[in-house]
């Protein structure tokens, strides 16, 4: 339906426009398609933001930069912020906002350039909070904070925006700024230091990644779970452009570590740059679970990070861990995890990776995660298992009893690699123990 204005439509704009012309005399004129502002551009914030970004000379860095630094004075909030028209945003103020951060970037990298990272980082701390998105912005904010010594609040910004990025658009970081956070990880600070100035803004990185293959011993009695092991070789060799990630549920027995190695040994020659394996002792009797401080010191000197360049805190080491396996094809098998807090740090960001995860809990808020949960043996594949453990030939002359063993135990294969001797009235332990479970 037609929508037409009030009756009082023209007076209010009448009233509005005395108004204005009493607070800018001489500026409004009538015309016979209604009134004109002819406004002088050295008046207009938006003319004179224009005439200084585009003064800015790159050959001249210190007056380049009180160009821009002048410019950016033009800027008071968001225009026209109390029109309400969204297509009035999305067709002009968005543009101009364009304009704006780009000058933004263009002035703190003259600014990181003559060496005034303490006045980068002043002005730059509210606008990346504004702007949790951009990039450029948050590359700059992070190079000023360690170039003025603030070393664990640059890692701490990156892991912010990684994390954001990764949440709201599912991507990682852009290339400059995951080698600005490796470079700020590796540095070896005792050839320079930061803070010290700009002359050679990224130090030398030291690469000392070993390749090893930690995986435990590929048991022989291998039984069972064909359909679940093709998936993970499936997830394995999957050509996603991400970090892969697969959980490993079920009960205490029901052979998640099994599963979890042998799709490891099986998937060894897609992962070139090593195969990592670690147990968390999530449920391990007295003992306490492995917290993830001590679980990613073990990882990063497995992959030959000296114990001397750990970081102390957790959330250091985890952006450590992350950096060092960017562009590495790793598999890392996290055994034995009790919760999401205890994995959540180690998990790596990089696409090439693929983490394997066995607990006996449902480890609830891991996103973009692959979950696998084993329920009890089959009785042919539980057979199968007895009769790799005990001999083929046994298990098949005596099948009646090979079945009440399997059936006593439940399907759990930890239980069924026990000699079926042990299953006897009169017996209470096993009398052999397969590796299977």
């Amino acid at each position: 339906m037609e929508r037409r204005p009030p009756r009082t439509a023209r007076s209010v704009i009448q009233v509005q426009v005395s108004h204005l012309r009493r607070a800018f005399p001489g500026i409004i004129s009538t015309t016979s398609g209604g009134y004109l502002a002819d406004v002088d551009p050295g008046r207009v914030d938006l003319h004179r933001f224009r005439g200084l970004r585009d003064g800015a000379d790159p050959a001249d860095p210190e007056t380049a930069h009180a160009r821009l630094s002048e410019a950016l004075e033009c800027w008071r909030g968001v225009p026209f912020s109390g029109v309400g028209s969204e297509h009035l945003y999305y067709s002009l103020v968005s543009p101009l906002l364009e304009e704006r951060w780009a000058a933004v970037a263009d002035w703190a990298s003259y600014g990181l350039s003559l060496g005034r990272a303490n006045e980068v980082v002043s002005y730059l701390t509210p606008i990346v909070r504004q702007e949790p998105l951009r990039e450029r912005l948050h590359h700059h904010f992070i190079t000023a904070l360690w170039h003025t010594g603030e070393r664990a609040a640059a890692l701490s910004a990156y892991e912010e925006i990684r994390s954001r990025l990764a949440d709201e658009l599912g991507v990682d970081p852009d290339p400059d700024l995951i080698a600005l956070h490796t470079q700020i990880l590796r540095a070896d600070t005792s050839e320079q230091t930061p803070a010290k100035g700009l002359t050679s803004p990224f130090p030398v990185v030291k690469d000392h990644f070993v390749v090893r293959n930690d995986l435990p011993r590929d048991i022989p009695d291998f039984a069972g779970r064909r359909e679940t092991l093709e998936h993970l070789i499936g997830v394995g060799t999957s050509k996603d452009d991400r970090a892969r990630v697969c959980v490993i549920s079920g009960s205490g027995g029901s052979g998640k570590t099994t599963l979890a190695v042998r799709a490891g040994h099986e998937l060894v020659h897609h992962f070139p740059d090593g195969q990592l394996f670690i147990d968390l002792y999530g449920y391990t009797a007295e003992k306490k679970p492995l917290d993830e401080g001590a679980a990613l010191g073990a990882l990063l000197r497995a992959v030959g990070v000296p114990f001397e360049e750990l970081p102390d805190s957790v959330d250091e080491r985890s952006a450590l861990w992350r950096a060092t396996l960017r562009g590495r094809r790793l598999l890392v098998v996290l055994d034995n995890a009790v919760s999401y807090a205890q994995v959540n740090p180690i998990l790596p960001s990089a696409e090439g990776t693929l983490t394997l995860i066995t607990t006996r809990n449902d480890l609830a808020g891991l996103s973009g995660t692959d979950y696998v949960s084993l329920s009890m043996l089959g009785e042919e594949s539980a057979l199968e298992l007895l009769g790799k453990v005990l001999g083929e030939d046994r298990v098949v002359r005596e099948r009646d009893q090979a079945l009440r063993v399997v059936r006593i135990c439940g399907g759990l294969p930890w239980h069924c690699g026990w000699s079926p001797d042990a299953c006897s009235a009169d017996r209470s332990g096993p009398s052999a123990t397969s590796s299977a479970g």
